[in-house]
């Protein structure tokens, strides 16, 4: 690892956009040396009764995960270790608080974005484990390896647009913006205003009218009978 080399930081934000100022961050102290990324595609396998194969139907993209080994180091002996000098467990505790404890405002863990060199990440952690490697004397631990992995993180209008579908067999997420209203937003996916009321049956509105700016609705797939 070469001196002098930017730190990764994990961002956290109590916000659905990651937008504005952090709520936390965390400056990691020991860049990882590798990280894996996975990005998955999902099929429908479904095979027909007495058929011998099937072409498998696309389904969705999964979120991508991200996979770190970190570690958190008190031995002295790490060129560039930002926290070097601090407990070992009090560097895993301030991770976990950026990255896992529950937040006050939301009563969930902080949405993140982890920047690095090109990398930026939005995610959320999805799992951590702690493996204690060396100790002192006293059996207090002066090393350890965190292996962790992160959840790609996608606000729901930006997936939406990411997707650009308007297929009426798929759920779709639209945020509402200014001058939206539930007739058109139906129309516009499923091509029938009749559907208007299942939409906000749907959604738990009391009335099609009662749209608010940044309220965020589902479309889910109708099945439409046929007359």
């Amino acid at each position: 690892m070469k001196d002098g080399l930017a730190k990764m930081t994990i961002l956290a934000y109590d916000n659905r956009t990651l937008t504005g100022k952090e709520a936390n961050r965390f400056d990691v102290p020991i860049n990882p040396e590798t990280y894996s990324r996975n990005v998955k595609l999902k099929y429908d396998k479904t095979q027909g009764l007495g058929s011998q194969g099937n072409n498998e139907e696309f389904l969705s993209t999964e979120p991508e995960s991200i996979k770190f080994d970190f570690i958190f180091d008190n031995t002295g002996t790490v060129q560039g270790n930002i926290l070097d000098g601090t407990p070992v467990n009090d560097q895993i505790e301030e991770f976990l608080k950026v990255t896992a404890r529950l937040n006050n405002g939301r009563h969930c863990p902080y949405l993140l974005k982890i920047v690095w060199g090109d990398l930026v990440f939005s995610c959320q952690l999805n799992d951590v484990a702690i493996n204690y490697t060396l100790f002192n004397p006293a059996g207090e631990p002066i090393r350890a390896k965190l292996s962790t992995t992160f959840n790609e993180y996608l606000h729901p209008v930006k997936r939406v647009q990411q997707e650009d579908k308007s297929s009426p067999d798929l759920t779709h997420l639209r945020m509402v913006k200014d001058e939206d209203n539930l007739q058109l937003m139906t129309y516009d996916i499923y091509n029938d205003t009749k559907l208007l009321l299942q939409i906000a049956k749907a959604n738990g509105l009391t009335s099609p009218r009662l749209l608010q700016v940044g309220q965020e609705l589902q479309f889910p797939p109708i099945q439409k009978t046929e007359k």
